[in-house]
């Protein structure tokens, strides 16, 4: 199985070799386990903060950096964030032999983790530093490691964790990395932005923290999977990305997690595609040199886009006819690069000679006037001209009957307009007239043309809404005889108002003396717009107010009797509910149209027997009732 695996792992790096054209000229090896580093301090790179497997201090995980020089481990000590937890010392016997091979089993990537050699670890080399020779092999996977890297035991000893997990409320935690007669390096994170596998605040298994260089926290949660360095790809230009042709740009590449790397690009060279830092020498147009680095199993890149220019490329527009003694607007394009106007045989003026875009303000005399465009972008220069001529232009007028209407009721006839041009904006009819639909601002306009010379006019028409003339009955649409019931309009502001009924006036308040129904009609007229509209409604007057109650119901499903509820006149709100002889409410309406129909709120259906209601309503005169008793329930 292990050479199928190495076979396939081949075969997939020869593919991708041969797919980028890169055949004959194989990958520059690189050492993927290590990271430079511009001091000669070791780094701590992550801390596996929540670790899986219990208990949690034997299973968690410090990853660092060795530095720019050798690091003798007889020399480095560190202070756990958590107090209690000391520096127990390192410790390399067989049983941190067996871890790391059983741990080396379970990788399936193309990495491997070694012991040091005579306690020293090169520098800038990748360490796994386990908090205990008790470290469970599985509790946090080492699956897809795909570099080498060293792998050092604290001795077994300390239980609980090393470091703080997520809890509130905000809680810095330092670790403290100490080579003795070398340097200190420290990693400080806070507790309460440890993330879930989600990537939201809070606690579970696989937190850990990533720290740059500078020692910034990165907060992850990759579950139960040990911190590895991922497949990296930057590339960057060390010099300005836009420039001439037969000009080169110095690119710079950082990687990181591959076991190779080359420079690529169509539409370019380089002089050296298996350096980070090379020359490279682009073709006309945009290009996009690419930094590929590949995995055992996969592979990334990035890229830089470039601008190599040919030189300044103008245009200055097309010609154009002016009507009248109107402004020409001066719309060029240069690629961005500085530009020169001139108005040769013009009178007028240039707003701003150096700008692409700018208007031209004729004198009265200008009849035709060329004008030039120069740019230059630092490679070479270019012109181009383009020619304005002024004619006569034509005249575009017409008249409106009104400019201010109401809705649904006038129309706006078009007169006085000279014949040949073309209406736009509202819709007219071939009369030509407007008829309004609804309120708003319309505007209509007219374009004639003479010679190719157009001109328009515009106008616009306001049609006002007509006002609301909705009202309320006040104490309310149902009283008692002999109330005096106002008459609330909605809108009042502005606006006249008659009331009638039956076409005749009537006063306000109204006082009906007799039960039944009145419809009262309202017009309101609004003051400013002369818009009026009409509206109506019922005013239902009563003799008086009463409640009744029955005291037994059937709901038998025979169409008799089925829902239990009172009888009421003059009631504007109530609120029935009904309870068992325990106390406990099966059923509750504030709606007086909805009664009780045996069941409970759940649709369980109640037993035969007595139950007990309670009733509370308000009146239209605003009196308020309570009453209560008991009804009997039979099938």
């Amino acid at each position: 199985m292990d050479y199928l695996c190495r076979v396939k792992k081949w075969l997939f790096f020869v593919f991708m070799v041969s797919a980028l054209g890169l055949a004959g000229q194989p990958c520059k090896n690189i050492k993927n386990t290590t990271q430079t580093l511009t001091t000669k301090c070791a780094k701590i790179h992550s801390i596996l903060v929540d670790a899986c497997g219990s208990p949690e201090g034997e299973n968690e995980i410090l990853l660092f950096y060795t530095g720019n020089s050798a690091l003798t481990l007889s020399k480095l000590s560190l202070k756990w964030p958590t107090a209690g937890n000391n520096w127990l010392g390192l410790s390399q016997t067989t049983t941190t032999a067996k871890k790391v091979s059983d741990i080396n089993a379970t990788i399936t990537g193309c990495g491997k983790l070694i012991e040091p050699v005579a306690g020293v670890i090169p520098a800038n080399k990748r360490v796994y530093l386990f908090t205990s020779t008790n470290f469970i092999v599985g509790s946090n996977q080492f699956t897809n490691l795909n570099d080498t890297a060293y792998a050092i035991f604290q001795k077994s000893g300390n239980t609980s964790g090393h470091f703080a997990n997520y809890s509130t409320p905000s809680g810095l935690r330092t670790a403290i990395l100490t080579v003795s007669g070398v340097c200190i390096d420290t990693a400080t994170y806070d507790k309460i932005l440890l993330v879930k596998k989600s990537g939201s605040p809070g606690a579970e298994d696989g937190g850990f923290v990533n720290f740059d260089e500078s020692g910034n926290p990165t907060y992850l949660n990759n579950g139960c999977n040990a911190p590895s360095e991922p497949l990296k790809s930057l590339a960057t230009a060390l010099s300005p990305t836009t420039i001439c042709y037969g000009d080169s740009i110095k690119l710079k590449g950082e990687i990181s997690g591959g076991i190779c790397f080359v420079w690529r690009s169509t539409k370019g060279r380089f002089s050296d595609s298996m350096s980070l830092i090379t020359t490279y020498f682009p073709d006309t147009g945009f290009s996009n040199p690419e930094l590929w680095v590949f995995g055992c199993k996969g592979y990334v890149k990035s890229t830089v886009n470039i601008i190599s220019k040919k030189g300044a490329t103008v245009y200055a527009g097309k010609d154009t006819f002016i009507c009248g003694s109107g402004i020409v607007k001066l719309n060029a394009s240069a690629g961005g690069n500085p530009v020169l106007w001139t108005a040769l045989g013009g009178k007028g003026t240039i707003a701003s000679k150096t700008t692409a875009v700018t208007i031209y303000t004729p004198s009265v005399a200008d009849t035709l006037v060329r004008f030039v465009l120069s740019s230059y972008n630092g490679c070479n220069a270019q012109t181009d001209t383009m020619l304005a001529v002024w004619v006569p232009k034509g005249t575009a007028s017409f008249k409106l009957s009104d400019t201010s209407i109401c809705e649904k009721e006038d129309s706006v006839y078009v007169s006085g307009f000279r014949k040949g041009g073309v209406f736009t904006g509202a819709s007219l009819s071939a009369t030509p007239a407007f008829w309004p639909a609804i309120p708003g601002k319309y505007r209509i306009t007219y374009t004639y043309s003479n010679k190719g010379c157009i001109d328009s006019s515009s106008k616009t028409i306001v049609v006002h809404p007509k006002p609301n003339p909705a009202f309320v009955f006040v104490p309310g649409a149902t009283v008692n005889k002999g109330t005096a019931v106002f008459l609330i309009p909605t809108l009042n502001w502005g606006c006249a108002h008659a009331w009638s009924e039956n076409g005749l006036p009537v006063s306000n308040p109204v006082v009906k003396q007799q039960d039944g129904l009145y419809r009262i009609t309202h017009r309101i007229s609004d003051s400013i717009t002369g818009c009026s509209d009409t509206t109506s409604a019922v005013l239902k007057v009563i003799s008086e107010e009463e409640i009744r109650m029955a005291n037994v119901f059937t709901p038998n499903h025979d169409s008799l009797n089925e829902i239990f509820n009172f009888v009421g006149t003059g009631v504007k709100e109530s609120n029935l509910k009904i309870f068992n002889r325990w106390g406990e409410k099966l059923f509750e309406s504030d709606d007086q149209k909805i009664g009780w129909n045996g069941k409970t709120m759940n649709g369980v259906t109640c037993p035969e027997g007595v139950y007990f209601w309670q009733l509370s309503v308000q009146m239209v005169s605003g009196k308020k009732g309570y009453y209560s008793g008991t009804a009997t329930l039979l099938r």
